[in-house]
């Protein structure tokens, strides 16, 4: 994780979820290093006594923070999930886990992808607005390298440019910030967004970025992660008989909410339709459009639809002073398995919401369902649970809006400090996310 230093207070929150989800007991390492890759400080994390923890991020640390999981059994996943919040004056922004070091044994198999051509980056440089991205070296050196950034403005007009960079140090983090090779990139945006993709190499890392924007005077930051650039790194395709995706607009009241379809994806003609939006095609460019709660359904018009394209909510304040966020998604499909558990991050303090929808066309009506909810603390590892019906709390049988300090006990929220929360049903279609408010600001981010 990147540590941007002060006057960016950063919360890096993790839960017990190996011991939740899978019943599995871990050890915990971590490592704080500066941009070079110093190491600053090294700490172990134990859940003896609590099932959420916060780390002890030093108060000048600008640099990287890394998290290590061990077991004696196998824990599944390589990912850690680990949730990040970036917290400015005016503003708040949280996103998952994005880059990882691999381990030896991922380095010795050749599992590994080194080779970055990452993508889904919107450009926003104003006057006032600085967009970045932030590139961890792994566990050993890497040559000197020429990165390739290519931007695009809304018109489609590109700008591309090689840039040579020095040898990178094992753990070193690079901060890379487009205006510095473009100066002419607000005029070449005209005051509109636009998208950039990049290719580098690292050694001993995967190649996913955070990406950021950051207000001049430093008062509002947001943050997402990049994706694939996937006009490049090739996609399964969708070999089934109803070959269509779907991307699930929640419901949210008193917020602009705006549906974005990155341009990296598998060439080909695409178009969206819904059942109150006619067919339309999906622009080649950067394409956002304000929209209501809704199923936009993916097709692809030449051939069979790939299982990965990359989409995102973006929700803007009134106040247009105030970022945006941005939330990294994508389809689902047919051949999408069911998830029955998530669990994400949540905040008594920053007045998290909630959020839930049903993918109703893929996994049918759920009428019935029953969900599970549980709140989980950094003061104690006793876990509370509340058991709810959907067609209780739904408001159109597709979409339910919880205020999780109405349904727990008073006495269990914590009023300060972050907590996780997690949900449980058997019917396997829905998507949730939680939120995040400070004043005008707000983030959303998908449960893991």
């Amino acid at each position: 994780f990147y540590a941007p230093g002060k006057p960016i207070k950063t919360s890096i929150v993790l839960s017990d979820y190996w011991k939740f989800k899978n019943n599995i007991k871990v050890f915990i390492l971590v490592s704080y290093r500066n941009l070079k890759g110093d190491l600053i400080k090294r700490e172990e994390i134990n859940f003896e006594e609590s099932s959420v923890t916060e780390l002890n991020i030093p108060n000048d640390l600008v640099g990287s923070c890394e998290v290590e999981a061990f077991s004696n059994e196998d824990l599944r996943i390589p990912y850690s999930a680990i949730m990040v919040v970036y917290e400015g004056s005016k503003s708040i922004s949280m996103v998952h886990s994005y880059s990882r070091v691999y381990s030896p044994l991922e380095i010795e198999d050749k599992k590994t992808i080194c080779d970055g051509n990452e993508g889904c980056w919107v450009l926003k440089d104003t006057n006032q607005i600085e967009s970045f991205a932030v590139m961890h070296n792994g566990s050993s050196a890497y040559q000197k390298q020429i990165i390739k950034l290519t931007a695009t403005n809304y018109l489609g007009d590109c700008k591309a440019i090689e840039v040579p960079i020095n040898s990178l140090k094992p753990y070193q983090t690079v901060v890379i910030k487009p205006r510095k090779y473009f100066p002419d990139i607000c005029e070449f945006l005209q005051g509109r967004e636009g998208s950039c993709v990049i290719q580098f190499k690292v050694s001993n890392s995967f190649t996913r970025l955070l990406l950021g924007w950051l207000t001049k005077d430093k008062s509002q930051i947001q943050v997402t992660h990049s994706n694939f650039d996937y006009s490049i790194h090739e996609t399964n395709l969708i070999d089934a008989t109803y070959n269509y995706g779907h991307m699930q607009i929640p419901n949210f009241s008193n917020k602009k909410v705006f549906a974005l379809i990155y341009p990296d994806r598998s060439p080909g003609h695409y178009s969206i339709c819904s059942d109150i939006m006619d067919e339309i095609p999906i622009q080649e460019n950067l394409y956002s459009f304000e929209t209501k709660s809704q199923d936009l359904k993916f097709k692809r018009n030449d051939g069979k639809l790939p299982a990965r394209i990359v989409t995102a909510l973006k929700i803007k304040s009134d106040d247009e002073s105030i970022l945006p966020c941005e939330c990294s998604l994508g389809i689902k499909h047919i051949l999408t398995p069911p998830k029955r558990f998530h669990w994400g991050i949540w905040s008594s303090k920053f007045n998290s919401l909630l959020i839930i929808s049903a993918f109703e066309k893929l996994y049918g009506d759920p009428h019935k369902a029953k969900i599970c909810l549980r709140l989980y603390s950094q003061k104690t590892n006793i876990v509370d649970e509340k058991n709810l019906d959907w067609d209780q709390i739904t408001t159109d049988g597709t979409n339910a809006t919880l205020n999780i300090k109405e349904i727990f006990n008073p006495s269990f929220i914590d009023p300060n400090n972050f907590m996780y929360i997690s949900l449980f049903s058997h019917y396997g279609g829905f998507l949730a996310y939680t939120t995040l408010h400070k004043g005008q600001s707000i983030s959303i981010e998908h449960t893991f």
